[in-house]
């Protein structure tokens, strides 16, 4: 693998602050790139940390969530995720969140990639889990804004559906990338589970 390429560092020579809030803040920058030019206004928004997590059942279940999105005015089918809290680490996170959004618990836990969204404008930075075995063995959390639908799949049929020209709700690319870096852990474990779901791969 080739190392990536150095370059300097863009300084920021003006920056004011637009929006402040718990869940992210936006700021006015005017910046001057690595060889000169000024990017004048350059917005930046200052996000959460967060966590996704890829979850297959004790019963080979891959569990996902048709999710409404007011900024597309829309359904999305994504994996259950959430915000890191100040005081959390992303473990903890997505431990929380597996239980609040559809009652899992039990299962082992796997740090499959760090990655981030959008790193040209975003500071958050994504965290992609794998939880595999466990069951759902309680309520899912009521929260203002969790209007989703939890669907069931195959590992099969999961990735058949997110190649599907036909597919009725659109997957973000972040969940598309998180699926797959599950699949792909997936395939380095040893265990009787992942042994067994390997035969569907």
């Amino acid at each position: 693998m080739r190392p990536l390429a150095k370059f300097a560092t863009w300084t920021s020579i003006r920056s004011k602050q637009l929006i402040c809030s718990p869940f992210l803040s936006v700021w006015e920058h005017a910046l001057k790139t690595s060889d000169g030019h000024i990017l004048d206004p350059y917005f930046l928004t200052k996000t959460h940390d967060f966590v996704l997590a890829v979850v297959i059942d004790s019963r080979d279940r891959v569990w996902l969530l048709d999710h409404y999105r007011p900024g597309i005015a829309s359904v999305q089918r994504e994996i259950p995720a959430g915000l890191i809290d100040g005081n959390e680490n992303p473990e903890q996170t997505v431990v929380r969140e597996l239980q609040e959004e559809i009652g899992y618990t039990g299962g082992q836990i796997y740090l499959t990639a760090q990655s981030y969204f959008d790193s040209s404008r975003q500071s958050g930075k994504c965290y992609s889990f794998l939880a595999l075995g466990g069951d759902i063995t309680t309520e899912a959390y009521d929260e203002p804004g969790a209007n989703f639908v939890p669907q069931v799949f195959t590992i099969p049929e999961l990735l058949a559906d997110i190649s599907s020209s036909s597919t009725s709700c659109a997957y973000p690319p972040v969940v598309i990338a998180s699926i797959y870096y599950g699949i792909d852990y997936l395939k380095k474990l040893d265990n009787p589970q992942s042994r067994r779901l390997r035969t569907q791969l």
